[in-house]
């Protein structure tokens, strides 16, 4: 679970003797003691923002998080309960995933989610963008983007954003796209227990297969293999949550979201499948239980892991991120901060 977590440090000056420092000393870590630091920052998850805290509601919390414990972390893995109990990080992750048990339910009927809308501001327009880049540019197409140019992102401009954009605007089931810059379309995430804001590269809009067809966006990240996995993964999770909440309002025709990664010479074929799906009322609406699960394989900030052909059973909001923590035990690698 914490493989990525440094317990063993050797300290040696210019002048005098190494020393070396441990974090797990064999002393010992109680399974009360994880699960009380466990079940506090689970409270402060819980916290409603307009009545406060729920004191009444952490001895629960506390056993609840015992169970936990037993059946996740295991009461005989000193290392893992040293560095949760130790590291402020690991207990926020910790804290994390325990909430997410918390709230899900096993049951037969499907979980349906909901958006909520920015109080002053719930839509968006490419109408106001209008802004000076110094950053290398790809000019679109005029009858596909309202927008005139697509800022290509990183030193010397993105290749992989350029060849999508390209494609886009060659394709024939393309009605129009957008580079999200200064667009602000943002969607709230939670990871390692704070929140961040994911600003997918593309929104694309789908030409109407006929007079009755409801409007259909896709959702277009593209990335490279060296960006953070776990943040990487919890960020796609995100977005066909969010897809899923706005579909299920339905005022907002259909959307889906698709993460083009590894290997551009494969763009256009994961392009085409994925507006083929979302003509479909596929999977990466995230209507379906396979929605909300990643289609593309995660691989790992070391470029030479392999991580197989395997998609990934991810069943919730925050097992991406566990299942990326896994991967992260069988593969060394470098924890490069992704945009």
């Amino acid at each position: 679970m914490n493989e990525h977590v440094a317990t063993r440090a050797e300290v040696e000056g210019l002048i005098g003797r190494s020393a070396t420092h441990t974090l797990v000393d064999g002393r010992g870590v109680r399974v009360q003691q994880v699960a009380f630091k466990v079940a506090k920052l689970a409270l402060e998850l819980l916290e409603d923002p307009k009545h406060g805290r729920k004191p009444w509601m952490f001895p629960n919390l506390v056993q609840l998080a015992k169970d936990w414990i037993t059946h996740c972390v295991g009461t005989d893995n000193q290392r893992d309960l040293t560095i949760i109990a130790s590291v402020s990080e690991e207990q926020l992750r910790a804290a994390q995933q325990f909430f997410a048990a918390l709230n899900r339910q096993e049951s037969n009927n499907p979980s349906k989610v909901v958006p909520i809308f920015a109080r002053y501001a719930p839509e968006g327009s490419t109408d106001d963008v209008n802004f000076y880049t110094t950053k290398a540019v790809y000019e679109a197409e005029p009858d596909k983007s309202p927008v005139n140019y697509v800022v290509l992102d990183g030193i010397g401009g993105n290749t992989w954003e350029q060849i999508l954009a390209t494609l886009l605007d060659g394709n024939k089931n393309v009605e129009s796209y957008v580079k999200n810059d200064h667009l602000e379309f943002a969607i709230p995430y939670l990871y390692a227990g704070r929140t961040h804001r994911y600003l997918p590269d593309f929104i694309v809009r789908l030409k109407p297969r006929d007079e009755e067809d409801e409007q259909r966006h896709l959702i277009v990240e593209v990335s490279g293999s060296r960006k953070s996995a776990g943040k990487r993964a919890m960020k796609a999770e995100t977005a066909r949550m969010w897809c899923a909440a706005v579909n299920n309002h339905g005022g907002f025709g259909r959307w889906g979201y698709v993460e083009l990664s590894e290997d551009p010479t494969k763009f256009k074929v994961g392009l085409n499948m994925a507006i083929q799906s979302l003509y479909d009322d596929g999977a990466l609406t995230g209507l379906h239980e396979d929605g909300l699960k990643s289609v593309e394989r995660l691989k790992n900030d070391d470029d030479d892991a392999d991580w197989g052909g395997d998609d990934y059973p991810w069943d919730d909001l925050f097992s991406a991120a566990r299942e990326a923590e896994a991967e992260q035990q069988r593969h060394d690698g470098s924890d490069e901060e992704g945009k």
